[in-house]
């Protein structure tokens, strides 16, 4: 090869092309024109798209590609190369969910060979035999699921449904449970991005995934307290090694932790209702030893509870992710887990000593005040539940709150 030849040829280009566009030139455009021999083909262009696309799908590029080539476009170029290999047609589509023993997931693209599947994995058109549309009896226990409106953490199935260790319903009012039974029919294997998202809002409810065990269990107090072990051991690492605690240190950290625990795991006072929140409401309303009918004011209420009066959200969210079922003289309120508490009629009483509405309304207070003179409460009869306010110097039942 006579490389001064090629080399003055290819300055020359260079110099034609940088004279006949800006200096905001297109980088591969203009190696293009001035070394012709390593011109992508329009095959190969159309296949990196494909590949960069499939990138972002698995999560490897933050950001959407945008090219000259539209999915429609992709798919095209895909459904042509087989269409070039009639005897060879592929048995599965693009969307299709499939399944073998090893690999499970949506058909994103066929290439030559093989279907590449959103989980990355990719599996050759030799194995066909051993392929089939998945089903729900392809599941097994700790997959992550997918509906039209929740992620689930399939367990079993169960009849005509599936039982599963957590749900996370994101339509309408978002809310997590955990041991729910779902419609069989409605699922379909998640994606990783929806993996991610239903892990991420079981952090945030309090649960943690064993998966060697199949356990989901609540984070206690001590897991609480310690920080997450990548950060602990890069702490450790930056740090003065410190001289090991002693007998009496262990002592006061399990004392400490035992008063932690005890003030909300009581299984007599408080009731986990699975709220997304993860707030635990108290099965009993207070008494007041100065009034005949235990209510208080608003002022009396907060200066005695606090912070464990109810907010009107926690009240919104009881309201909200709660079947409330009438029961003559209150109502049984059950949450998804099927843990559920009692709020009875409890009238109300203007501080005359005469009580209202006997028989036929409920009145709690809230801890948000619309004024020096008004505050929010919790109102019910037999045919609706709502929040309303009134005069706080008015007299109501009180039911306390614990937040995790």
């Amino acid at each position: 090869m006579d490389y001064e030849k090629a080399y003055n040829e290819a300055l020359k280009r260079a110099i034609e092309y940088s004279e006949g566009h800006s200096i905001d030139v297109n980088p591969q455009a203009a190696m293009e024109y001035v070394f012709p021999e390593l011109k992508e083909s329009e095959d190969d262009k159309i296949r990196k798209a494909i590949r960069i696309y499939l990138d972002w799908l698995d999560g490897r590029k933050d950001c959407a590609p945008r090219g000259e080539y539209s999915i429609m476009d992709m798919l095209a170029w895909i459904e042509k190369q087989g269409g070039q290999k009639p005897t060879d047609t592929p048995k599965f589509k693009v969307g299709d969910f499939i399944a073998d023993y090893y690999c499970r997931g949506s058909v994103v693209a066929l290439t030559d060979d093989a279907y590449l599947l959103d989980s990355g994995q990719g599996i050759p058109f030799s194995c066909e035999d051993n392929i089939h549309l998945w089903t729900i009896q392809d599941a097994k226990d700790g997959d992550v699921l997918a509906s039209h409106e929740s992620l689930v953490l399939f367990k079993e199935l169960d009849g005509l449904n599936i039982k599963c260790y957590c749900n996370y319903h994101f339509m309408n009012n978002p809310c997590f449970h955990v041991n729910t039974l779902q419609n069989k029919d409605a699922f379909y294997p998640a994606t990783k991005a929806q993996r991610d998202l239903l892990f991420q809002k079981m952090k945030e409810a309090g649960y943690k995934w064993d998966a060697e065990k199949k356990e989901l269990r609540k984070i206690d107090a001590r897991e609480n307290l310690t920080l997450d072990g990548d950060l602990m051991q890069a702490d450790c690492m930056m740090i003065e090694q410190k001289p090991a605690w002693s007998e009496e240190d262990e002592k006061m950290l399990d004392s400490i932790i035992d008063r932690i625990d005890g003030a909300f795991i009581d299984p007599d006072q408080w009731v986990d209702l699975g709220l997304p929140s993860g707030t635990l409401w108290k099965n009993t309303n207070e008494t007041n030893p100065n009034d005949n009918h235990d209510f208080y004011t608003y002022d009396e209420a907060m200066k005695k509870y606090g912070d464990q009066m109810p907010t009107k959200e926690q009240w919104d969210e009881l309201k909200d992710c709660c079947e409330w079922t009438w029961e003559g003289t209150g109502y049984k309120v059950t949450g998804w887990n099927g843990y559920s508490i009692f709020l009875p009629i409890a009238n109300y009483s203007d501080c005359d000593d005469l009580v209202h509405y006997v028989g036929s309304n409920g009145f709690y207070w809230s801890s948000m005040s619309n004024s020096s003179e008004f505050a929010r409460i919790l109102n019910f009869n037999s045919g609706e539940v709502f929040i309303g306010f009134c005069r706080r110097d008015y007299c109501r039942s009180v039911r306390l709150v614990h937040e995790m």
